[in-house]
């Protein structure tokens, strides 16, 4: 499986490959191709992965389980089989559910009785940067934030990029803030193109039409410093905008979960609009996650609120982009 081979379209933009493997490590990344079927017959996907996690996979849009399950699970070498597809051509989409932190997973070969195609890109692009919201942490099982507690599917990126008929990628790291969390500010793995894999720079070939950032929940909930915050909040737009053109259009959440320093938020857009009148930088306030704080979800938001989530972010995008 490889770039050049152009078979499949490469899902989730944000990846390393080499002649051999793509890379599915962020949240919802993943392939998509036409599949001319020949004969009723199985599809079989070649995997690995670092850590045990769950991915997807749709026909004509349509899930595909696996046996009963919505999930096939990839633990080490694995292998994801579609059981009897029909004779036909069909739009087949295989995501990872599970999100950055947990694992990160490789596709290496696709088998079918016929023959496929890369479908073709959408017009829009929407980037997403955020932590465990973002990956759909607790949205089903013991709601604990594991992998078989997260599915990014379920949540708002992914649906609002669905929504919109958008390309996507969800940078989506748990635990994360702008400045919490790591020796490198998120501004400095945003170049990246899988942090924990390697050095390499993310190109930016394709730059995002919109990029929706919702980071601060794990900055407020660990009391970083909010001086520090607001000045890492800056950075980040600068890179942002650096890196997408000064037409990208820029969401900046929050709520979810605390205030996320929204006030320092504010302050950082004002900042960057001082020297750059016409960005186009706006904000939305998500409501407040209706799941009780503590273990094991931690107030995480649930499958509703996503719903909700996902109704009030594509509306606000309708009215910036028509």
């Amino acid at each position: 499986m490889t770039d050049a081979a152009k078979g499949a379209k490469i899902l989730g933009v944000r990846h390393l490959s080499d002649n051999q493997v793509v890379y599915t490590d962020w949240t919802c990344s993943g392939i998509e191709f036409s599949a001319n079927i020949t004969e009723l017959s199985n599809i079989t996907v070649t995997a690995s992965s670092n850590a045990p996690c769950y991915f997807k996979a749709y026909v004509d849009g349509t899930l595909w389980k696996n046996g009963t399950s919505d999930y096939y699970t990839v633990n080490g070498e694995s292998t994801i089989v579609l059981q009897k597809v029909p004779v036909g051509t069909h739009t087949v989409r295989l995501v990872k559910a599970t999100g950055y932190t947990l694992a990160q997973a490789e596709l290496r070969k696709i088998e079918v009785c016929g023959s496929i195609s890369a479908t073709a890109d959408k017009e829009l692009y929407i980037e997403f940067l955020g932590d465990s919201i973002s990956c759909g942490w607790g949205v089903v099982g013991s709601h604990d934030g594991g992998y078989a507690s997260q599915d990014g599917t379920l949540a708002y990126p992914y649906l609002v990029a669905d929504a919109l008929n958008a390309d996507y990628s969800i940078m989506g790291l748990s635990g994360r803030g702008v400045i919490y969390g790591t020796d490198l500010n998120f501004d400095k793995d945003y170049l990246k193109a899988s942090p924990s894999r390697s050095e390499t720079e993310y190109g930016f070939a394709r730059q995002a039409d919109i990029v929706v950032i919702n980071l601060g929940t794990n900055d407020r909930g660990n009391h970083a410093d909010s001086a520090e915050f607001e000045a890492g909040y800056l950075r980040l737009l600068e890179r942002v905008f650096a890196k997408n053109g000064d037409d990208c259009i820029v969401y900046c959440l929050w709520g979810a979960m605390n205030d996320a320093y929204s006030t320092q938020i504010q302050n950082a857009i004002a900042s960057y609009q001082a020297s750059h009148s016409t960005a186009k930088i706006y904000t939305l306030e998500l409501a407040a996650s209706t799941v009780a704080g503590g273990a094991p979800s931690w107030g995480h938001p649930s499958i509703e609120d996503h719903a909700g989530y996902t109704t009030a972010l594509t509306n606000a995008l309708k009215n910036v982009i028509s």
